[in-house]
Order: structure tokens, then C-alpha cells, then sequence
């Protein structure tokens, strides 16, 4: 994926960990829980200042307050366990191209990133339902895009599947695909990727980590 060179970015801290958003002149184009799958390159040098320099600084193997690694609350998820930021590794999209890599430009005050911040907070404190934000999604194929858009039209407290998503945009025969491409969904939370199952209604992946999903699922459920 590749973002322009005036990406803006900013951090703040939730009940569900450090989260990091970004945003363009279109809007709000990203947000990553701190160590996720698929962390944007540009934000790894201020993630890693951020860790040396906080006095609160993530620890390697910690995890979030009340959640537990995916091998004790979840099973490993792709054989994989937890990993900290600092261990993560440039992070191919296609063969031979790699991800964006241009650092962005800190803004704390920047009006898209305020909005989203707020708006994040009253989802996960259960005051928000619905996110009313500009959104950015060009940095995906016209796939990817199709499939996200898709996700926004899954209301809180409803799930779906793979197969059913790959049907709503009638590419029924592109279930892996599609599951693909929410899993490189770049807006978590705003974009609910959280909301697809397993057809067996098992919580399969997610890049924030299975327990994030699994208590996102739980809030919504409180919510609806």
C-alpha cells in the first residue's frame, strides 16, 4: 500500500492499547493497534521512539491489561504468538514490492485525527455505535476497496462470513481473496473487519490479535 507524502499521524492511548491513526486530506486512511499484523513501515521509527522514550513503555511479551497471548486465550493464530513492535519485520504486499516506507508527519492537532480520536473513545467506552468520519481508502486495490465498503455496511452487534461477504460483492467464487483483504484492512475498527467469522462462527484471525476481536465483539454485543 502506498500513502502520499503528507500522511499526518498521531497516537493515543485506549482500553485496548495504544492505537495509531493517520490521515490524508481525504481523511482518515489508517488505524493500527500498536504491534499489530501489517503495522505501517512509516510509523515504525516513531513507534520505537515512543517505546524507548515513554516511561510506560510496552515491554517485549507483554500484552494488553485483562487479555491473555493468543496460544492461552485463543490457540496461536497462524502458528504465530504476539509480536512486539520492535520485532516487526518489513512486511511484503506483493511479491517484490514492498510497503510504504516515506516517515509521515506528526499532528496531533490535526482536525481529522481529533474527530477520529474522540470518536474512538466513545465506541469503546459503548457511547458509539456508529463512526461519522472522512475516510481515505485509495491506498487499496479497487478489490480491496470494494470489499472494505462492504464491511461498513455491516451494522454494530451483526457478524458475517467470508463466504457470505464474497457474496454481498458478488465475487462468490474469491472467498480467500476476500479474506485477504480484510485482513489487510488498514482502518481496524472504523472498517469492522472484526465483524467476519468463521463460517463455523469461529473468531479466525485478526491483526489487532484474537482477544481484541473477541472483546470488541463483546462490547458491540452490549451495545446493540
Amino acid at each position: 500500500m502506498h500513502y502520499p507524502a503528507d500522511t499526518v499521524y498521531t497516537r493515543i492511548p485506549t482500553d485496548q492499547g495504544t492505537v495509531w491513526l493517520a490521515a490524508t486530506a481525504q481523511g482518515l486512511a489508517g488505524l493500527w493497534f500498536d504491534g499489530q499484523k501489517h503495522f505501517p513501515p512509516a510509523l515504525r521509527g516513531a513507534c520505537r521512539t515512543w517505546s524507548v522514550e515513554s516511561e510506560n513503555r510496552p515491554q517485549r511479551g507483554q500484552f494488553l491489561p485483562d487479555l491473555q497471548p493468543h496460544s492461552q486465550a485463543m490457540g496461536q493464530e497462524d502458528g504465530k504468538k504476539w509480536t512486539a513492535a520492535a520485532d516487526l519485520q518489513p512486511t511484503i504486499s506483493k511479491p517484490g514490492r514492498l510497503l510504504d516506507t516515506t516517515a509521515w508527519t506528526p499532528a496531533p492537532q490535526h482536525p481529522t485525527l481529533l474527530q477520529a480520536a474522540v470518536q474512538l473513545q466513545q465506541y469503546l467506552q459503548g457511547q458509539r455505535k456508529v463512526f461519522d468520519l472522512p475516510l481515505d481508502l485509495s491506498m487499496g486495490t479497487a478489490f480491496q476497496q470494494a470489499v472494505w465498503r462492504a464491511l461498513l455496511a455491516l451494522p454494530c452487534g451483526h457478524t458475517t462470513s467470508y463466504g457470505a461477504l464474497s457474496q454481498s460483492i458478488a465475487r462468490p467464487s474469491a472467498v480467500r481473496a476476500v479474506a485477504a483483504a480484510v485482513g489487510r484492512n488498514p482502518l481496524s475498527v472504523v472498517v469492522p473487519c472484526h465483524r467476519v467469522l468463521g463460517a463455523n462462527g469461529s473468531l479466525t484471525g485478526y491483526a489487532g490479535g484474537l482477544p481484541r476481536k473477541a472483546a470488541l465483539l463483546g462490547l458491540e454485543a452490549r451495545l446493540a
